[in-house]
């Protein structure tokens, strides 16, 4: 009779164990998954340009203000698909 009453709460221990690592699971893609999309293309464009303007010449900092406006409307447009 003990063995039995036992081995039933192992088995309920075991669900609720699985369930609580697939909580956690999800969770953190869920993280992972916020930095995407645009938000990081934004953010790598902005800083190749920032790194592109320090470079020395006007046709650099020509290039590196592009491409940190370009950066710059990528993370608006994530901002925009945020709300």
């Amino acid at each position: 009779m003990q063995k039995a009453l036992v081995q039933k709460i192992v088995k309920k221990a075991d669900k609720m164990s699985a369930k609580v690592q697939v909580k956690a699971k999800s969770e953190t893609a869920a993280t992972t998954a916020s930095i995407s999309g645009n938000l990081r293309t934004g953010i790598i464009l902005l800083l190749v340009g920032a790194l592109v303007t320090l470079l020395p010449g006007s046709i650099f900092s020509l290039i590196g203000g592009i491409i940190a406006i370009i950066g710059l409307i990528f993370i608006i447009l994530w901002l925009l698909d945020a709300v």
